[in-house]
């Protein structure tokens, strides 16, 4: 049993033997990629480290993979296309812009529940120090959303937070909402994802996701 996180070159090796270990390896391919995808959506794996582990598998279980981190059935022409290799299930590039909470709060809250009206909160000013001390991020006095209706509105506050490393590389903003004494964040990919496990982390807090979806609150 670990009581650490492993690394990547740890991982790497246990891959490597277990496979070599069974003449068919087809059932130990879909556990490790299981295992992997739990740590990189806890945030425990980057992308690339995710992307360089899961190629020393074989190419089984990938539609699934899929599924799991869009939380959808893949439709007939996504199965076909990730059978042949047209589609990558690592979401790398591009496709990571594919978002499995699109239009939805994601929260970051020390609470027991998000919507709890009592709890213990995370502090405005440790928020703001937090983004000050991370070199991927800036604080920011505003920045515009579209609306559902398709209009824009500008939204303004203290403790917005925006993600310029994502913001930088896929040209679509990544922003941290600050209010009530926790974090929200909209239109979550699995690299948002990862990156708010490790802001919950630093903060002593908890990623949660309600279970609501879209247009059900």
């Amino acid at each position: 049993m670990f009581y650490r996180y492993p690394k990547q070159s740890e991982l790497m090796n246990r891959i490597k033997n277990q496979l070599s270990w069974h003449e068919t390896p087809d059932t130990v391919a879909l556990l490790w990629r299981g295992y992997l995808a739990a740590l990189f959506e806890w945030g425990l794996v980057d992308i690339q480290a995710h992307s360089k582990l899961t190629k020393l598998l074989p190419q089984i279980g990938l539609e699934e993979l899929e599924e799991l981190f869009l939380d959808k059935r893949a439709c007939p022409e996504q199965a076909s296309e990730i059978m042949n290799g047209k589609v990558s299930s690592q979401y790398e590039g591009s496709r990571r812009t594919d978002y499995i909470y699109e239009s939805q709060k994601v929260y970051i809250t020390r609470k027991e529940r998000w919507n709890d009206a009592q709890g213990p909160e995370i502090e405005l000013l440790e928020w703001e120090q937090y983004i000050k001390n991370d070199a991927e991020m800036q604080l920011v006095s505003s920045f515009d959303r579209k609306a559902k209706s398709g209009s824009i509105i500008r939204v303004s506050g203290e403790g917005i937070g925006v993600w310029e490393k994502f913001s930088q590389a896929h040209m679509h903003p990544c922003y941290v909402e600050y209010s009530k004494g926790m974090l929200i964040v909209r239109d979550i990919n699995q690299e948002i994802l990862s990156k708010m496990h490790q802001i919950a982390k630093k903060l002593n807090a908890k990623v949660v996701v309600p279970t609501e979806r879209p247009g059900e609150q």
